[in-house]
């Protein structure tokens, strides 16, 4: 059952100097009802510096850790250098079914930091945690935000009115142990941008940037429609100075440019087909690269097809109809999607091969790595090294 927090307990939540909370995943809830678990990433901007070699970023709800068995989830605030992106990876996370790979997956963006220019998790004080290990990379996953203990559901997911869109931000370890005990592997492929200066550091201010404006911009409604529910119900005192002190806490005058408007079109709401893991990670990935070529004033970018010219009303209408509606639209949307394989998250890592932006092999092949449980080797070493036997 649900342990929805008081507007309030939020507002002291965003107030702290580095917010730092060990969670009940499948029973911490916001005011409304969704996951505090999958919370999105804040920035801040205001304690962040942007400039210089010391410069660093600031960044509030990161998935750290937990213990999956238990059923907690760690949101921490971490500390980032700036300019300390080494590698970037396109990561699809198949589905498996009776042990079998499926058309559906999961894709995520991992960037992974320099050798000891990794991320620094705070105590609350901001202060850097004693014997604290270097975080060696952070994964942003766009999601469909849900309540606490609720799956996703990819029908209800055609129609954007059913879920709103969050942008999680994990250590990379505890995304993969997540993943594997889900028995989901990685297939990791190493990204290839222009090579100038600073292209893999603009591609994690993007993520920042897109999942920071994203978390404000949707927390800010969630809140103001829960404080104006309970002062229209009478349920709750002291809303209205709670609704303004949270405002203003999510309001930073330092942020960056708002990419709200221009680039995630003024709105929050999830959308299998146009604002989905798969396409949010290409559009943060198009988004860098055209600032890089602006910025360096570079030649020949072509933005990346993200999503569908034309999605036709009988595929979003799949979400409201029944079990027999589905099933007799199965042929035509077969066909659909094979016309649009960038729907396909599985074929979604072929829009960048398209667009030379991943590694390939001289037969066209495309560069990639799978990690998994079952083989015990994972993107940061074997598994049998990590554990006390």
């Amino acid at each position: 059952m649900a342990n929805q927090r008081s507007l309030q307990d939020i507002v002291a939540w965003t107030q702290e100097e580095a917010p730092l909370r060990l969670i009940r995943t499948c029973e911490a809830a916001l005011p409304g009802g969704l996951s505090m678990a999958m919370a999105p990433l804040i920035v801040d901007w205001d304690g962040s510096k942007l400039e210089g070699d010391d410069g660093y970023y600031l960044i509030r709800n990161v998935n750290i850790g937990g213990n999956p068995v238990a059923g907690t989830t760690m949101l921490a605030t971490i500390r980032v250098p700036i300019r300390s992106v080494c590698n970037a990876e396109y990561v699809v996370v198949p589905v498996k079914m009776v042990g079998q790979d499926t058309m559906g997956a999961h894709g995520q963006l991992r960037l992974i930091f320099e050798k000891g220019r990794g991320g620094t998790l705070l105590d609350r004080s901001g202060k850097p945690l004693a014997n604290n290990a270097e975080i060696r990379d952070l994964v942003f996953s766009w999601e469909a935000w849900r309540p606490p203990g609720t799956g996703f559901d990819a029908l209800k997911g055609l129609d954007n009115k059913n879920y709103m869109l969050t942008t999680r931000c994990f250590h990379g370890a505890q995304r993969f142990l997540e993943d594997g005990l889900q028995n989901r592997p990685w297939l990791c492929y190493p990204l290839q941008f222009p090579r100038v200066e600073g292209a893999w550091d603009e591609l994690l201010f993007v993520c920042l940037q897109l999942g920071d404006s994203l978390g404000r911009h949707s927390m800010t409604w969630l809140m103001k429609n829960e404080a104006v529910a309970a002062g229209h119900e009478g349920t709750a005192t002291g809303y209205a100075e709670a609704w303004k002190a949270l405002k203003e806490s999510l309001h930073d005058d330092s942020m960056p440019e708002d990419p709200f408007e221009t680039v995630l079109d003024g709105t929050f709401d999830y959308s299998l087909l146009e604002r989905s893991c798969i396409t949010m990670a290409l559009t943060a990935i198009d988004f860098a690269l055209s600032k890089i070529h602006e910025k360096r004033g570079l030649t020949g970018y072509a933005p990346l097809r993200t999503v569908p010219e034309d999605i036709p009303d009988w595929v979003r209408s799949l979400a409201k109809g029944s079990t027999h509606d589905v099933f007799t639209r199965v042929p035509n949307l077969f066909w659909w999607l094979m016309k649009n394989r960038e729907v396909v998250p599985t074929n979604s890592v072929h829009i960048l091969r398209d667009g030379g932006l991943v590694k390939k092999l001289q037969d066209g092949g495309i560069i990639h790595t799978r990690y998994d449980f079952a083989s015990g080797e994972t993107p940061y070493g074997s598994l049998k090294d990590g554990l006390i036997a």
